[in-house]
């Protein structure tokens, strides 16, 4: 391949980053509460629906931070594909030219839990057309390549370790498997799907959990006690997972600002 030459596209596995923007009431993400709350003003006042208000330009900045990130640390020969699910907000041309140049697709997705978005991560289940899929929060930084953690066909379900998260020992989640689903890696699959879907109902009845916990309780719980394989777990700390929280403002202005 020629120097310089992009990479070619590769087959079966991608990246997933949610932007999922609708009344956000119940959320426990304040970018994501504020944004919904934003946009709700914009239209109220009579504004353009792509009025692109402060929030929702900060949601973006992050996202293209954590594809670059990604970018800079890809081993594998290939770009993977990175799809932003959820109910996606108007988005303008200009960013849309900005996320094309970074391979990001835009692929909106169906409102599962009205109010709480974080819960519209479970529509990559959904998205058989893959075999792996990795998804990560937007406000995450990545350090280093992934792909033996994330990509590795023996678990089909992979997911950070939080043992701080109390919660979770409720339903019977010992500390070393306690989850945080700021990343986690899952095959596709139409009767996982079914499964959360089915399991959903009995968390969202309980609106603490939903308000400060989300999707989070919902994946550790379901997967500890279905499972058939231990799944791989792994620490979220910055010099083991090759993770950290986006709370750099010079580096995210320096990744943003580039072309």
């Amino acid at each position: 391949m020629l120097a310089g030459a992009p990479l070619p596209l590769c087959r079966g596995t991608a990246y997933v980053s949610l932007l999922s923007v609708h009344n956000s009431t119940v959320h426990s993400t304040s970018l994501a509460t504020e944004t919904a709350k934003e946009l709700e003003a914009q239209r109220r006042r009579g504004g353009s629906s792509d009025g692109m208000g402060r929030m929702l330009r900060r949601q973006l900045q992050l996202v293209l931070v954590l594809v670059r990130s990604l970018r800079r640390v890809e081993t594998s020969g290939c770009r993977r594909p990175f799809l932003l699910i959820g109910a996606l907000p108007p988005i303008k041309s200009v960013w849309r030219a900005r996320f094309d140049r970074e391979g990001i697709i835009l692929s909106p997705t169906a409102i599962i839990v009205p109010g709480n978005p974080a819960t519209d991560k479970l529509n990559a289940w959904a998205l058989m057309q893959y075999q792996r899929l990795l998804v990560v929060d937007s406000d995450v930084m990545v350090l280093k390549a992934m792909d033996k953690e994330m990509f590795d066909e023996q678990s089909t379900f992979t997911i950070a370790h939080h043992e701080s998260d109390l919660v979770q020992g409720q339903c019977g989640v010992p500390v070393a498997d306690r989850a945080v689903s700021a990343m986690f890696s899952l095959e596709p699959g139409r009767s996982t799907h079914i499964s959360l879907m089915a399991a959903l109902p009995r968390f969202v009845a309980n609106e603490y959990l939903m308000k400060h916990y989300s999707e989070q309780v919902l994946l550790a719980c379901h997967f500890n006690g279905t499972r058939s394989d231990p799944a791989l777990r792994l620490p979220l700390q910055p010099e083991q997972s090759g993770l950290r929280s986006e709370e750099h403002t010079s580096e995210l202005q320096s990744l943003t600002s580039s072309r």
